[in-house]
C-alpha cells in the first residue's frame, strides 16, 4: 500500500472539487421578468459522460409551470431539451418555483432547477 503525503495529493483534490459536475442543468436558476401574463424557455441537460442519459421525468412545485420534455436522451454530442411555460399572473414573487428533473443516471438520479420572479419596480 502507497502513503502519500497530503501536499502531494492537494491539487488533485482541489481540481475534482472545481471541476464542473459531469451532468447538470443549463441554467439551474431562471429570473423571470414580470413584463407579460406568460414566459416560455428552454433548459439543457448536460451530459459530460460516455454513456446516454434519459429523462424520466419532471416534477414543477407550482401548477403555474407547464414543463415538457422535448429530447429525453443527453449525450456529449446532443443535450437533453426541456421546454418550461410559465403563467406569470400565477407565479409568486417571494417563493422560487423548483422543477425537479429524475434521470437515468444512478449518479445524479435527481436534479433541479429554479424559476424566480422579478417583481415589479
Amino acid at each position: 500500500m502507497n502513503i502519500y503525503p497530503l501536499f502531494q495529493l492537494w491539487p488533485l483534490i482541489v481540481g475534482l472539487l472545481q471541476q464542473p459536475p459531469a451532468i447538470r442543468l443549463s441554467p439551474e436558476t431562471v429570473i423571470i421578468a414580470d413584463t407579460a401574463r406568460y414566459a416560455s424557455l428552454h433548459v439543457q441537460l448536460i451530459n459530460e459522460t460516455d454513456s446516454a442519459i434519459f429523462i424520466k421525468s419532471l416534477h414543477p412545485s407550482c401548477g403555474c409551470v407547464l414543463a415538457s420534455v422535448q429530447r429525453n436522451r443527453a449525450t456529449k454530442e446532443h443535450p437533453g431539451d426541456i421546454y418550461v411555460s410559465v403563467s406569470l399572473e400565477r407565479m409568486d414573487t417571494l417563493q422560487p418555483v423548483v422543477v425537479d428533473v429524475f434521470t437515468s443516471s444512478s449518479a445524479t438520479p435527481h436534479l433541479k432547477f429554479n424559476l424566480l420572479k422579478q417583481s415589479k419596480p
